[in-house]
């Protein structure tokens, strides 16, 4: 395994860098014990950087570390839709009103 990429006085945890990327993105937010919702709870937002092991996004809503995601990230000037399970691995205020940033892991 690489060894954490360290950009800014010791703070970057990440072992590959990002790039900057903007796409689409709607997410299902699965139950956290696995107990179907009545109405699904639905994430979306916009990516702003993607690595190997994950995607930074800014979303309409707050997460708790842990939750996991069923994703699907739109390409831009495509109809292409890629499908995936993300698990939201940080998440905090952004800086517009009812914004927030996240840091989601790829699980596939």
């Amino acid at each position: 395994m690489c060894p954490p990429i360290n950009l800014q006085n010791g703070e970057e945890k990440r072992y590959a860098p990002r790039f900057p990327w903007v796409a689409e993105i709607a997410a299902v937010i699965y139950s956290e014990f696995g107990v179907p919702e009545q109405t699904p709870l639905v994430l979306r937002g916009i990516t702003i950087d993607v690595g190997k092991d994950g995607i930074g996004i800014a979303g309409d809503r707050l997460l708790r570390p842990g939750v996991v995601l069923r994703c699907e990230i739109c390409i831009p000037d495509t109809s292409v839709r890629i499908p995936t399970l993300l698990k939201v691995r940080w998440s905090n205020e952004g800086d517009a009103k009812r914004q927030y940033r996240l840091g989601l892991q790829f699980l596939v």
